[in-house]
């Protein structure tokens, strides 16, 4: 038989007997206590769970907006080159020259085959070869070269484009070349460029690239 005298034998028998002081703490906490840390450990793990569902589907959700944004972007530049293709000629006529017509791909292919010297092209010849738009020009009594980029929102990497461009046309053919850059906007190292004279800006309104 256990003598339970003081509070110290209590203590001790408990101690002693595990399931004696499971059968106190069910006494004093009751059931729903005694089951709050097994459902506190539930509850975090859904929680968790749904944490990470959601953070996959913002993930899956940021992937499909960015291929969609890359799509729009490449759809307004091609609408935009091509719009623009169609109405070449105002860039030479803002500029006070006259406009004679679009050089070809064919022969910006064999300016770059030229310019590669034999060897095979580099990918500044083969950027060369798909440029924008290659502008034939009359100044007075001279032909010139315009070197056109073409975007609805002309960054540094048109500009750069378009200067190396003028540079690779004026190399191998000895003619003028200019760098434009035909654009409803510009970033603002773009705008110092054209400030600076490196490159020229034909600005292109929006309501020119609206659908017919």
């Amino acid at each position: 038989m256990v003598n339970i005298n003081t509070q110290e034998d209590f203590l001790r028998v408990l101690r002693e007997n595990p399931e004696w002081r499971e059968a106190v703490r069910a006494q004093i906490l009751g059931e729903e206590l005694l089951h709050l840390p097994a459902a506190l450990q539930e509850l975090t793990e859904t929680v968790n769970r749904f944490i990470a569902r959601q953070e996959q589907y913002n993930l899956n959700t940021h992937t499909r907006f960015d291929r969609i944004e890359g799509d729009l972007s490449f759809w307004k530049k091609d609408y935009t080159q091509r719009r623009m293709a169609e109405s070449a000629e105002f860039i030479p006529l803002d500029m006070g020259i006259q406009y004679e017509r679009n050089m070809t791909r064919g022969e910006l292919a064999r300016i770059a085959l030229a310019a590669a010297g034999g060897r095979v092209l580099t990918d500044d010849l083969k950027s060369f070869r798909g440029a924008d738009l290659v502008i034939v020009a009359i100044d007075g009594d001279a032909t010139k070269y315009l070197a056109v980029e073409i975007s609805y929102t002309a960054d540094q990497r048109d500009t750069s484009r378009a200067i190396r461009n003028a540079r690779i046309l004026q190399e191998q053919t000895g003619i003028p070349s200019v760098a434009v850059i035909a654009s409803t906007r510009n970033t603002h190292e773009v705008q110092a460029e054209v400030g600076s004279g490196q490159v020229y800006w034909h600005y292109v309104p929006d309501h020119v690239l609206e659908p017919q």
